[in-house]
């Protein structure tokens, strides 16, 4: 096996622009991304009613799953209180076709 020799000051710059990769670019570089690498659907809610199980994204009606999580771009928890009708949303689908995710898009 090759030995790499590396002295004080390479070893310096290197850790200097790592640091600065991070700093630039941290949603992009070396942070997890939160969010589905997919959504099940994108769309503008029309209806909501967490006490009925009931939603309404671009009209067509859905259910939530027995334990729904609601969320931030960032992951983030959210209240289910905070969806309102025309918030832009994205949403994953379990097994049995009720949302287990909404996720807030703006």
């Amino acid at each position: 096996m090759k030995k790499i020799n590396i002295t004080l000051k390479q070893a310096f710059l290197l850790f200097f622009i790592l640091v600065q990769i991070v700093v630039l670019f941290p949603c992009s570089v070396f942070s997890e991304s939160h969010t589905p690498a997919t959504y099940d659907g994108i769309g503008k809610i029309n209806a909501i009613n967490i006490s009925r199980n009931y939603i309404s994204i671009d009209d067509i009606p859905m259910r939530f799953s027995s334990n729904p999580v609601f969320l931030t771009l960032a992951g983030q928890a959210l209240s289910p209180q905070t969806f309102k009708k025309g918030d832009k949303v994205g949403y994953v689908l379990d097994s049995n076709g009720k949302i287990k995710e909404l996720w807030f898009l703006g």
